[in-house]
């Protein structure tokens, strides 16, 4: 795929369909570390913006194929992602295993945000670049479903462009799926009800007869978390905007009791 290909949805499905798989427990090296990664999301930065859960990009090209641990800055706080970059393909790691060239010890990760990482890599000004990126040449198992984002609103938020490897898979090492959420914690499990019938654009039956199962299971601390964890920021801003409002509508007016 050259710099001057313009995709629409369905020529960008097979190229991710092409290229998504080849990257399952793919291996990079980076200067003295090495990363396995066992579960990614796959997004497109083509110039007709078919993906529009793909973040902007200042490089949405990369003529070689490379490996990346950038910083993202969001809200004020920094974390750190590792990224493989090809042509206009993104994959961002979303599970898997950092490790030292010189040391037999495992450092697992869940979520795209690498918590672990190595001084060297976390503490560089410049962002961290590889082009050792090693594939399996034999195609190994995996499992696809919707990505592991924030965006579910979005038109593209529901295609299956996350994969997982699979033997770590059905071991339960990978992200949890926003979507499809089975905690056990109401709050948690509620609001990932609400968010599937918003992104599916349909009811489904056994998932409100699910979500009832749990509501009559609530007790005084899962309350407690449902109002600390979804209503209270919320009604703390619309409170502000009542109080706004009611400076604009309100005004102090002395009187004389006397008169």
């Amino acid at each position: 795929m050259d710099k001057e290909t313009e995709l629409d949805l369905s020529q960008a499905k097979q190229l991710v369909k092409k290229v998504g798989p080849a990257f399952v427990e793919s291996v990079i090296i980076l200067q003295e570390h090495w990363f396995l990664v066992t579960s990614f999301s796959v997004f497109i930065h083509d110039p007709n913006r078919v993906d529009d859960c793909a973040d902007k990009s200042r490089f949405p090209y990369q003529n070689k194929p490379a490996a990346f641990v950038q910083r993202k800055t969001k809200y004020g706080t920094s974390s750190f992602e590792l990224v493989f970059r090809i042509g206009y393909v993104e994959v961002l790691a979303n599970s898997g295993f950092i490790g030292s060239t010189s040391s037999t010890k495992l450092i697992p990760f869940v979520g795209s945000a690498l918590q672990q990482l190595p001084g060297t890599i976390s503490t560089s000004i410049e962002t961290s670049m590889t082009e050792q990126i090693f594939i399996s040449k034999a195609q190994k198992s995996y499992e696809t479903g919707n990505r592991i984002i924030n965006q579910y609103y979005k038109g593209t938020s529901t295609l299956p462009w996350q994969f997982y490897g699979s033997r770590f898979s059905e071991n339960g090492f990978k992200p949890l799926n926003p979507l499809y959420l089975d905690t056990k914690r109401i709050w948690l499990d509620s609001a990932s009800v609400v968010i599937r019938t918003y992104a599916l654009q349909r009811v489904d039956i056994d998932d409100i007869k699910r979500a009832l199962c749990l509501i009559e299971q609530t007790n005084k601390p899962d309350l407690i978390c449902i109002y600390n964890e979804v209503l209270s920021s919320g009604i703390k801003s619309e409170n502000k905007k009542i109080a706004d409002m009611a400076v604009k509508k309100y005004e102090f007016k002395k009187i004389d009791l006397f008169d």
